[in-house]
Formats: structure tokens, sequence, C-alpha cells
């Protein structure tokens, strides 16, 4: 029966202090202790990374991802698996459309250039509606829509801040009974310069 070296245990003359010593005993400890702290340590970037939203056994590192080989699939298939949810997000993002009772048409009209001014039009079939807002919103090439604060209710005038971006409206209406309801319009852009 043979026995593979680095499992054996072999005890030598007692030290000093009457403990046996074992070189081979102690390499063994150690190399548990590093596979233990390993594990642990593969466990406990898991856990941070599936924290922050990310897949599991991958961490992003000076802005490449970097997966651990074997435990996922590759880098190339985790980032298209990325792109994809990043894909998704941002086509729910842009389509909050709840059903207005009564809203025949909701659109932006106008040129997509700088100086040029956009126009929310929309028709409306009830009389239930309360009160309506329209928000005008911008987003840039990869973020999210924010809130443009300057607009007017109806119009909106593309500037310089919105070069490259996208614009859209947001219409808000509050029922009869109170119930709020929001719809958005089509994204004009990305926006030209002057």
């Amino acid at each position: 029966m043979s026995q593979d070296p680095s499992t054996m245990v072999r005890f030598l003359p007692s030290s000093r202090s009457g403990q046996p010593t074992s070189p081979m005993k102690t390499r063994s400890a150690g190399a548990l202790i590093g596979w233990a702290l390993t594990g642990s340590l593969l466990l406990s970037t898991t856990s941070a990374v599936r924290g922050q939203g990310m897949l599991p056994g991958c961490r992003l590192e000076n802005g490449s991802l970097q997966c651990v080989p074997g435990l996922t699939a590759t880098p190339q298939q985790q980032i298209q698996v990325l792109d994809g949810e990043i894909t998704r997000d941002q086509q729910a993002e842009g389509r909050i459309v709840q059903a207005i009772a009564g809203l025949k048409h909701f659109a932006v009209v106008g040129e997509a250039r700088q100086r040029a001014l956009l126009k929310a039009e929309l028709e409306f079939n009830d009389s239930t509606i309360e009160t309506l807002t329209i928000h005008w919103y911008r987003r840039s090439a990869k973020g999210h829509w924010q809130l443009i604060d300057s607009a007017g209710e109806r119009t909106y005038v593309i500037n310089a801040d919105d070069a490259g971006s996208s614009v859209m409206a947001v219409l808000t209406v509050t029922t009869d009974q109170g119930k709020v309801l929001k719809t958005n319009s089509n994204a004009v852009g990305p926006i030209e310069g002057p």
C-alpha cells in the first residue's frame, strides 16, 4: 500500500519540548490552511460580488470583468450576459407606459438638433382627467433618464446640454378618482450640434 507523501504524517523523535515533530504534518496543515483561506476568500468574494449585483465568481477590476476560471462561464460570455441585462434595463426604463383611458395620442414632434423646438402633442377622449402635467427628460448615450428642470410644459427648446443625448416627455395624469397614471412619449435623438 503506497501513500502520497504529501498526506503522510510522520512523527520524528521528540523535540526538547517533548512534543513530536513532524515537518510533513506542518506542511500539510499549512496547505490545508491555505486551501481553507482560498475557499473562504472565494466564497466571500462571491458573496460580495453578488451583493454588488454582479455575477457569481466575477468582479470588476480596473474597468475589466475578471472571472474565476471553471466557476463561471468565460469572461466574454459573462460580458454578453451583463450587456443583455443592461439592454433589458434600459428598455424597461424607457417604457413606463400605463393604460390611460381616453388617451388617443401622445408624441414629441420636432427636429433632433440644438435650438430646435420640440412639442408634446396629445389627444384625449375622456373627461375623467382632473389634472395633467408633462415633464421632459434627457438621457446620454449610456446614461439614465434625467429630469430637465428648465423645460416648459408642452414645449422644449433643445440646448447645448442635450448634444448627443435623447429627449422624451412623460405625461402624468390624475383621474377624477385620484388615481395617478404615467406614460412616456417617443424619444427624439441623438441630438445633433448647431
